[in-house]
């Protein structure tokens, strides 16, 4: 952030999103793992960790609509504001992890050994076929996710909704992705095996009816009514989806691996991030974002299909219907 406030070119653009990269990744390694060696062993271990993590992950989204409103009104003002405040919240934020309440280890890791817990477990990975089918179809689900995200906003602008309203917009869905945060493990008991599939597909498609509705020329109002309606629906979803794929990379989890999936799957949605991005780019080069937007979200639906067959009896059982050789950790 402060990057961004001092910069003046390109290059110290890309900077600030390379530290912010970093940080973000790093952040997504520890908080989960933190979580999970809070709660006492248990056969209900898996619906605790959910629920608490659903319900602080909804209040979190609460507070994003009401900020996100704060910054489309400030915005208009000075576009400099918006990144100030963000940057007297992140140092709040320093100041609370400093009172976090250490998890004490038998022993402290060397960096060397840091490392080769990260190797180890990526040999884990490669020879867990469930393990490795799951991180691979939730990091195609991020990749979709955040290109989806660049997109959405991207429509909204080209024709020509106000950066305000696009805030109350925005509000709006954090706030619908808050509600089903707190719904995901109903969601799950619901679809079952079935249920990153049908979220997969159901954003995918989402995301061509929204650019389909602009490519037909359809009237403004009804116009925007679907795109605002597809919206909440990937909302939902991505609301359910942050909560779920915690709880099922959560059933392959023990102690000695607990860090080293959730970083193994930090890396995979990184790279399925940066794939996504580029063919998004890309097609922005030979089409305009609402063509983009069909032909990507007609392309991703027909993907989800492929890995929801290839995964049919790899994804979203409970942690004694794995074998063996999927939950214990190697070396």
């Amino acid at each position: 952030m402060v990057l961004i406030l001092f910069s003046k070119n390109y290059f110290m653009i890309i900077l600030s999103q390379l530290a912010s990269a970093i940080g973000w990744s790093c952040k997504s390694i520890a908080e989960a793992p933190m979580l999970n060696k809070s709660i006492p062993e248990g056969h209900l271990k898996g619906k605790i960790f959910s629920k608490i993590d659903s319900k602080g992950y909804s209040r979190y989204c609460y507070i994003s609509a009401i900020t996100t409103v704060i910054a489309g009104f400030l915005y208009e003002i000075n576009p400099y504001i918006p990144v100030i405040f963000t940057i007297v919240f992140m140092v709040f934020a320093l100041i609370i992890s400093f009172n976090f309440i250490d998890i004490k280890e038998e022993k402290v890791k060397t960096v060397k050994e840091s490392i080769n817990e990260v190797k180890d477990g990526f040999i884990f990975i490669l020879k867990s076929p469930r393990l490795k089918s799951l991180l691979l179809m939730l990091g195609f689900m991020w990749g979709m996710i955040c290109l989806f995200g660049t997109y959405q906003t991207t429509l909204l602008k080209d024709i020509n909704v106000s950066a305000t309203f696009i805030g109350i917009i925005l509000a709006i869905l954090d706030i619908v992705q808050g509600k089903s945060a707190v719904k995901a493990n109903k969601f799950n008991e619901k679809h079952n095996n079935r249920s990153l599939t049908y979220i997969s597909v159901r954003m995918a498609l989402g995301i061509a009816i929204a650019g389909g509705v602009v490519v037909i020329g359809m009237y403004r109002i009804p116009m925007l009514a679907v795109i605002i309606f597809t919206y909440i629906l990937r909302y939902y979803d991505k609301g359910v989806f942050q909560i779920l794929k915690k709880r099922y990379m959560g059933n392959f989890m023990t102690p000695e691996i607990l860090t080293k999936i959730y970083a193994g799957n930090s890396i995979i949605a990184s790279i399925f991030r940066m794939l996504a991005g580029a063919i998004g780019s890309y097609l922005l080069t030979i089409m305009t974002i609402q063509y983009a937007m069909v032909v990507v979200g007609i392309s991703f639906s027909v993907i989800t299909l492929l890995f929801a067959i290839y995964m049919k009896t790899r994804i979203g059982l409970k942690p004694e219907e794995y074998t063996k050789k999927d939950v214990v950790c190697i070396g």
